[in-house]
C-alpha cells in the first residue's frame, strides 16, 4: 500500500510539472521576444540568447518537481494521500504523464535513428583526395579550429556535413570536389569548419534532447528553430573571416540552393537556415535580418496554453 501511495505521490509530482510548464514555456518564450525585438546585430549576441531561453526551457520543470513539495510543507503529504478520489489524482494527472511519456520514447527513437544513421554515415564513407584533406588543415588554422577533422566523401550526403564531436569528420557529396570552384569548395569547407571550432554538434545534441522531453510546448519548437538560424549566421561571419571573400562565400552559398536540401537528423549541414536571407545578410550588411515572431498558429498555441497553465497554477495553489 505504501509503495502504491508513493508512485502515485511521483506521478502527481511529475503531472503539475508538466502542466505547470504550460505557463513557464510561454513566459519565457514572451520574454524572449522582447529581447529579440532589441536592437541586435550580433549573431552571436542573438545565438546566446536564443540559447539561454532554450536553457531556461530546460532548467524550468526540474526546478518545478523538486520546489512543488517544498511549497506545501508537510501538510502536502497528507492533503495527498487524503485526495486520492480527486479527479486530478485518479485520472487526469496519470494521463498527463502517460502521454508524456510516449511523447519523449517517440522522440527518443527518432533522434536514436539519426544517430544510428549518422554511424553509417561515417563508416560508408571513404576519406577525400589528400590534397583536399591538406586544404582542409589550412582552412582550419585559419578559423582557429584545434581538432584533428577527417575529410570524407559520402554517398548519402548532398551537401558537406558535419558528423561527430569528439572525433569530428566533414561529409562531402560524390562530386563536390569537381563540380564547384576551387574558392566555392574553400568557402563552404571554412563554414564546416566553423561549427567544429565552435562544437555546435555537441550543442545540437543538447538541443535535440530538450526538444525530445518538451516536446509538447510549441515555444521550445520555435525558439530551437531560431537557434539553428543564428548558429548558421555564426558560421558564416566566421567563415568570411577566414576566406576574406564575401562575394565568393555568397556565391557558393547560392549553388546549395541549386541541390537538394539535406533533411539529415543529427548532423550539422552548410544548407541550415534561409539561405537567402544568409546571402542576402552577406551582400548587404546594413540588411538587419527580421526578427522571426512566431507565426499565427504558435501564437495561439502559446495564447491557450498561457490560459491553460494560469488556470493550472490557480488549480494547483487552491
Amino acid at each position: 500500500m505504501i509503495t502504491v501511495l508513493l508512485s502515485q505521490f511521483w506521478v502527481q509530482r511529475l503531472g503539475w510539472t508538466l502542466l505547470h510548464f504550460f505557463w513557464q514555456g510561454t513566459a519565457i518564450a514572451v520574454v524572449y521576444a522582447m529581447f529579440r525585438k532589441l536592437p541586435m546585430r550580433s549573431a552571436q549576441g542573438r545565438y546566446v540568447l536564443s540559447c539561454a531561453a532554450l536553457a531556461a526551457m530546460a532548467a524550468a520543470p526540474p526546478l518545478t518537481f523538486l520546489l512543488i513539495p517544498n511549497a506545501h510543507g508537510t501538510g502536502s503529504w497528507t492533503v495527498d494521500q487524503a485526495g486520492w478520489d480527486s479527479a486530478e489524482s485518479q485520472w487526469l494527472l496519470p494521463a498527463v504523464v502517460a502521454l508524456w511519456v510516449l511523447g519523449v520514447l517517440a522522440f527518443s527513437i527518432r533522434l536514436l535513428g539519426g544517430w544510428r544513421f549518422t554511424a553509417r554515415l561515417r563508416s560508408t564513407s571513404h576519406p577525400a583526395p589528400a590534397e583536399w584533406q591538406q586544404t582542409l588543415e589550412r582552412i582550419a588554422a585559419r578559423v582557429g579550429a584545434k581538432q584533428a577533422v577527417r575529410l570524407l566523401i559520402s554517398s548519402l550526403v548532398d551537401v558537406p556535413t558535419v558528423i561527430g564531436w569528439l572525433r569530428p569528420a566533414i561529409l562531402a557529396p560524390v562530386g563536390f570536389f569537381t563540380g564547384l570552384p576551387a574558392e566555392h569548395i574553400t568557402a563552404l569547407l571554412a563554414h564546416e569548419m566553423a561549427h567544429i571550432r565552435r562544437h555546435d554538434y555537441l550543442a545540437s545534441i543538447l538541443q535535440s534532447i530538450a526538444e525530445a522531453v518538451l516536446f509538447y510546448h510549441p515555444a521550445v519548437w520555435w525558439i530551437s528553430e531560431q537557434i539553428r538560424a543564428e548558429r548558421e549566421l555564426c558560421c558564416d561571419d566566421l567563415a568570411v573571416a577566414a576566406t576574406g571573400d564575401v562575394l565568393a562565400y555568397a556565391r557558393a552559398l547560392a549553388e546549395l540552393e541549386s541541390r537538394q536540401p539535406s533533411r539529415l537528423q543529427a548532423v550539422l549541414a552548410a544548407n541550415g537556415g534561409s539561405l537567402v536571407n544568409r546571402v542576402r545578410r552577406l551582400i548587404e550588411p546594413a540588411h538587419a535580418i527580421a526578427n522571426s515572431l512566431p507565426g499565427p498558429g504558435a501564437a495561439w498555441a502559446m495564447t491557450l496554453l498561457w490560459l491553460a497553465g494560469i488556470g493550472v497554477a490557480a488549480v494547483h495553489s487552491a
